[in-house]
């Protein structure tokens, strides 16, 4: 993590996971507060976000990969209130990816006879991969 300079004092972060983002904010000085629907993470802010009173405003509020768990029709209400809690920086990150299809088929020897032409359709074959 980049030191943020003198701009940045005060941080919550929505859905601290692990922690890990959490642990070098305040080993860096940072005023970190966490906002969380896991008890289990110790939250300063315990409970759904969008119901959680959360006092003043921040001069960033993280956000790692917790919008893709909403309702989507609960997302624009919740960057609302995201935006709302701050008066400098948002940052979010959400996954490139959510899921993943691959089918990959494998055409053995005897069915490609080299003689034919066929050789080339020997080996594995990805189908689909989006």
């Amino acid at each position: 993590m980049t030191d943020l300079g003198d701009s940045v004092h005060s941080i919550p972060e929505i859905g601290p996971g692990s922690g890990y983002f959490s642990s070098i904010a305040k080993s860096l000085g940072y005023d970190i507060k966490t906002a969380d629907i896991k008890s289990e993470t110790d939250p300063d802010y315990p409970g759904a976000f969008r119901e959680v009173e959360i006092p003043g405003k921040f001069d960033l509020v993280a956000v790692f990969e917790m919008l893709q768990h909403l309702p989507y029709d609960e997302l624009t209400a919740t960057l609302e209130k995201i935006a709302s809690l701050s008066n400098r920086y948002v940052f979010i990150s959400v996954p490139a990816r959510v899921h993943r299809l691959a089918l990959t088929v494998e055409i053995p020897r005897m069915l490609t006879p080299i003689r034919l032409g066929l050789g080339w359709l020997r080996g594995p074959h990805s189908l689909l991969n989006t």
